[in-house]
């Protein structure tokens, strides 16, 4: 279902970051590995607090959501670890501010032919290591 609302999206909206025009891919991905590193970091802040999760230990957790990243997204996984470790706890989106808009014929659509641009690879640079507080009200 995640691909399918990134798709959705993709072909709906346009999303700029800093009022750069970026492909929505870039946002979901960022948004993807730090939400799953929250969930690992999660379920080790919490063992022992539930009696009744005794067989998903934290340890499992992380080696099901790395399993997951090595099938999927394996460019994403020493990002992901790196998350892990600095115990990346938001459950949230925390990169730099976004606008989200209806798409329309004026927006340019992103493709690439099995390599980024320089440009793109900056911008992905950009959005995997700028920690910021997301506000709700970037997308009002």
């Amino acid at each position: 279902m995640y691909r399918q609302l990134q798709s959705v999206i993709a072909q709906s909206f346009a999303i700029k970051v800093d009022g750069m025009l970026v492909p929505p891919l870039l946002v979901f991905r960022r948004s993807l590995v730090e939400f799953a590193a929250a969930v690992v970091v999660y379920k080790e802040d919490m063992e022992g607090n539930f009696t009744h999760s005794l067989a998903i230990t934290p340890e499992k957790v992380k080696a099901k959501t790395l399993l997951f990243f090595e099938g999927n997204f394996p460019d994403l996984i020493p990002r992901l670890q790196a998350l892990i470790h600095a115990h990346m706890e938001f459950l949230y989106w925390t990169g730099p501010q976004l606008s989200i808009t209806l798409r329309t014929d004026q927006h340019q659509y992103f493709s690439h032919e099995c390599q980024n641009t320089p440009a793109m690879e900056t911008l992905q640079r950009k959005l995997s290591d700028r920690p910021c507080r997301y506000t709700w009200k970037a997308f009002g």
